[in-house]
């Protein structure tokens, strides 16, 4: 909900009752989000204190390490948690799609191709809680390949239409914002004013940095760059150290015609993550 104070209050307690795998876990997810340096040593000690028995949260803490390690170009580190993970828990949908982000990123397009179809045969039984996530990965490997991906980014529009129309609580919370990603990589017809709309529905609920971030990407595809400018700032007022939205904020400023905030904004990217401008140039991505 992007609620950090709060969210920081009630980690704080319950780590004080009780410092196990679970309560700590979360206190490093809360650290992460206000870009805490702490959060990998957090990340780290809940590593430590886990328990046999403790399969799901044992495989969970890695994968969101690994995450970690990942939003800073870490990958060699990151992709060790996600196979950790793997072994602590064979065929976890999560770790299996964080490691195609790595393998996609590498340009090991074949292997994180096989790494989605992996996760689809292991769930034909049932509707799987990421297909339309793995439909998006995949297209954007045809897309990388210039091989036909329309098909795919259609059956994972399909699901989140469908998981976003289905009557939940608070308007499907967070498939607006991932159906808006959707659009606002595809940017056909009517796709970027869609987007906005979706994203100004989901943050009169959602207020991460996240969030604020596609709210920011959807006013840019709409040439509103002084309202891009106030999301983004929200984002980063989080705390949160992301190569993506500093690249963002660097972009708009740019737009802007804040050339020297600019590149401060860009420094700060590439600090995070030095090669992140290089990888998005490498899986075409443009905010």
């Amino acid at each position: 909900m992007g609620d950090l104070l709060s969210a920081e209050t009630q980690a704080n307690i319950i780590v004080n009752r009780s410092p196990n795998l679970n309560s700590l876990t979360l206190q490093a997810l809360v650290e992460e989000a206000q870009g805490k340096p702490s959060s990998v040593e957090t990340f780290r000690l809940a590593i430590q204190t886990e328990e046999v028995g403790e399969v799901g949260p044992s495989a969970l803490v890695r994968v969101m390490l690994g995450r970690h390690f990942y939003n800073q170009g870490k990958l060699d580190q990151a992709e060790s948690l996600y196979q950790e993970a793997l072994r602590i828990l064979p065929r976890y949908p999560l770790a299996l799609i964080n490691l195609a982000s790595v393998q996609t990123r590498r340009g090991q397009y074949a292997g994180a191709d096989r790494t989605y179809d992996q996760i689809i045969a292991y769930s034909q039984q049932s509707t799987n809680t990421y297909d339309h996530t793995i439909f998006r990965g995949k297209a954007r490997l045809k897309q990388l390949q210039n091989q036909p991906y329309n098909d795919l980014l259609q059956k994972a529009e399909t699901l989140l239409r469908q998981d976003t129309n289905a009557g939940h609580a608070n308007g499907a919370f967070g498939h607006r914002r991932e159906l808006a990603q959707l659009l606002l990589d595809r940017r056909q017809n009517n796709d970027s004013a869609e987007a906005l709309a979706l994203m100004q529905e989901e943050i009169k609920v959602r207020h991460d940095s996240q969030t604020y971030a596609v709210l920011a990407r959807a006013f840019v595809a709409n040439d509103r760059i002084s309202e891009a400018r106030e999301a983004i700032q929200i984002a980063l007022n989080s705390g949160i150290k992301s190569a993506g939205i500093f690249k963002q904020a660097s972009d708009i400023e740019q737009r802007l015609g804040n050339i020297e905030q600019s590149k401060i904004y860009s420094t700060n990217s590439q600090n995070i993550d030095p090669d992140f401008e290089k990888s998005l140039q490498a899986l075409q991505i443009n905010f």
